[in-house]
């Protein structure tokens, strides 16, 4: 969202120009200052810059992290990438998908954190699926899911119900998430 501001501005500047010059009097001589504008776009471009990950620790000691250790599934997603032998479509929780994607790019995720790119019937099976109504297995059935990696923060309801399946097993869990797979794989 903020990158189409840029572009709006850029696209909307000469119609505001029309607009401007009715306001001012004609008589007023025009002032220009090239070497200010320079300064500023200078400024407006460096400063996004030196807020990059890997730029902002060379010059900030006490920069945050580029992801938040509590809530990015890291070592479950290292664990994920060392077992290749567990196939399938992955369910994750919606907001781990932008890590995954960076993370493990050859996995197919079921969902992700782009609103755009799902209908909203998925985001509706998403929520039924999370929130463990009376459905959910039988949603991942039919998409053929074989893998699960669940959020400890968000998803303890879902966790429960796939705990209390005979179809899933438990692979991985640590203080951030839990994988599961398909006892038995859906081919």
């Amino acid at each position: 969202m903020i990158w189409f501001m840029f572009i709006m501005a850029v696209l909307t500047g000469p119609l505001l120009t029309d607009l401007w010059s009715s306001f001012r009097p004609a008589s007023e001589p025009q002032v220009t200052n090239p070497t200010f504008n320079y300064v500023l776009a200078g400024l407006i471009l460096l400063l996004p810059l030196m807020m990059l990950p890997g730029i902002r620790e060379s010059w900030w000691p006490d920069a945050p992290a580029p992801y938040h250790q509590a809530t990015t599934p890291i070592a479950a997603a290292n664990w994920l990438a060392d077992h290749p032998d567990l196939q399938g479509p992955l369910f994750a929780e919606y907001t781990f998908g932008s890590y995954l994607t960076y993370a493990l790019p050859s996995r197919l995720l079921w969902i992700d954190n782009r609103f755009n790119a799902y209908p909203p019937e998925h985001w509706k099976n998403y929520q039924t699926i999370s929130s463990a109504e009376y459905t959910w297995d039988r949603l991942l059935d039919a998409d053929k899911v074989n893998l699960l990696m669940l959020s400890l923060h968000t998803q303890k309801k879902l966790i429960q119900a796939v705990e209390a399946s005979s179809a899933w097993c438990e692979q991985y869990r640590d203080e951030t998430a839990v994988i599961f797979s398909r006892c038995e794989s859906i081919p």
